[in-house]
């Protein structure tokens, strides 16, 4: 008799071969363990991101002046024991057309650049947009408490008229954690199956416990939809972080749905999801619990709408 052992490595790379990094970015790879720390900048003009050598001239009160030098925000983590790796939710605004440079730090580090949305006709930037977005953050630029949060930017290359200027709204600091170090709840997706064929408003059921217990579940589906999150991708994983005026907190809109009470089913208004490929769709589930700590299921795969 033959025994075979299946290993699920986690490193600082992406957490398993056969997923891509933007899956493990979007947090849609199944095993996955993480905390968010979540900051809503909204004060004065604080949301703003100046270029420091932008040459425009205006009144007093509306100049690249105004708003320099770029403000030091504070964003805390409280968790990094056993913390592997690190994504930047970002809700940008993509600012003065053609404004390039987008970049931000934490406690001082090396500037990390924010990717440009895809898939426009010219340079992105030449594109009124906002979208969010997930970058990875080194985990050695973290403090546990409180850290340093600033942006800056580039010039413009088109429709230049010398002030290069973008805006974030708000910030959330995932931290990905080594399972083996972190307990977490889990669960699974019990219905439906992988290779169903789903209806309006579709029922999904997810199994899920955790010695916290559970707080939420989010689930969260890959087909063909109206760009949510405005980063140019229309067959992804439909989710998108655009924070409302009076939010206090950044968080998760239109995916499928959340689920807040036991069993934690839902069921999945898709009355204007478009038509799919067959045996296209995908979902998963995210379970939170009552300690903030997330864990991402197996996928059901191979669904038609």
């Amino acid at each position: 008799m033959f025994l075979s052992v299946v290993t699920l490595v986690l490193t600082n790379g992406p957490v398993c071969a056969q997923f891509s990094e933007s899956d493990t970015l979007k947090a849609v790879v199944p095993g996955l363990v993480y905390k968010e720390f979540s900051r809503v900048i909204s004060v004065g003009n604080s949301w703003r991101v100046t270029d420091p050598d932008a040459p425009y001239v205006g009144d007093p009160n509306n100049s690249p002046s105004t708003f320099l030098p770029n403000p030091v925000l504070s964003l805390s983590v409280s968790d990094l024991q056993g913390a592997i790796k690190a994504v930047a939710v970002i809700d940008v605004w993509g600012g003065h057309v053609g404004t390039v440079g987008k970049q931000f730090r934490l406690n001082e580090n090396d500037w990390i650049d924010i990717p440009s949305i895809q898939n426009t006709p010219g340079s992105p930037e030449c594109y009124t947009h906002q979208y969010s977005i997930e970058v990875e953050v080194p985990i050695e630029d973290l403090v546990e408490g409180n850290n340093l949060l600033e942006g800056t930017s580039g010039g413009q290359t088109c429709y230049d008229f010398g002030w290069g200027q973008w805006g974030w709204y708000g910030i959330i600091i995932r931290v990905i954690y080594d399972p083996a170090q972190k307990p977490a709840p889990t669960g699974s997706i019990t219905s439906p199956t992988g290779g169903s064929t789903i209806g309006e408003n579709a029922v999904f059921h997810v199994d899920a416990s955790g010695g916290a217990g559970i707080d939420k579940v989010e689930y969260i589906g890959y087909y063909d939809d109206f760009d949510f999150d405005g980063n140019g991708v229309f067959m992804d994983w439909q989710q998108s972080y655009h924070r409302l005026r009076y939010d206090s907190e950044m968080m998760v809109r239109n995916h499928m749905g959340t689920a807040e009470s036991s069993p934690f089913s839902l069921t999945w208004d898709n009355s204007w999801v478009p038509d799919q490929q067959a045996g296209g769709m995908e979902v998963v589930a995210r379970i939170q619990d009552n300690d903030g700590v997330w864990f991402v299921t197996d996928r059901v795969s191979g669904l038609t709408l």
